[in-house]
């Protein structure tokens, strides 16, 4: 049997996993990671009085239960120049095992969907995302050859296009 995928909001429990889905990423990506401490600040963000981050989760369940494969995060940002809020994508990540199977996709829209005007709050620390209106920003990091991109370039590319025209902004840089 093949895995079944969700995209929801994390819930508290998630916090253990969101950690080691953030270790893998800092290994994928080549950077360090200090797992010490993480799990009580991004607790704290992500569902204290005051949220500054916003997640979304992929999770992955089959014959084996279930287990979080994946991950966007982003925080609501002003820009000066437009004098406008607006979201700023900060990590997107999936494992190995969830690539190719359109997750990262949800993913994307799962979080595209939150930057839409008009959007009503799904909890009270998600009001805040009514105020950004219909802006995201991704800055995607170039890849090195032969690094195994979570996104190849055109795939990448056709994406932000895709936003923009969609009223979101990326910038693919």
């Amino acid at each position: 049997m093949s895995a079944r995928y969700a995209i929801r909001a994390p819930q508290r429990g998630d916090i253990d996993e969101i950690v080691a889905l953030c270790r893998e990423h800092a290994t994928f990506e080549r950077a360090d990671y200090a797992a010490e401490g993480k799990a009580v600040r991004l607790a704290s963000a992500l569902f204290g009085d005051h949220p500054r981050l916003w997640c979304r989760v992929a999770e992955a369940e089959d014959e084996g239960g279930s287990r979080l494969v994946g991950y966007a995060a982003y925080t609501l940002e002003y820009a000066t120049w437009d004098a406008a809020p607006y979201m700023h994508l900060d990590c997107l990540y999936l494992r190995l095992e969830a690539r190719g199977a359109g997750v990262g996709r949800r993913l994307m829209d799962a979080v595209i969907a939150e930057a839409r005007p008009g959007l009503r709050a799904r909890r009270v620390a998600d009001a805040a995302l009514e105020r950004v209106g219909h802006r995201l920003l991704w800055a995607a990091r170039r890849r090195r050859r032969g690094q195994g991109a979570l996104h190849p370039r055109v795939r990448l590319a056709r994406r932000a296009r895709s936003l923009a025209r969609g009223g979101a902004y990326a910038s693919v840089g």
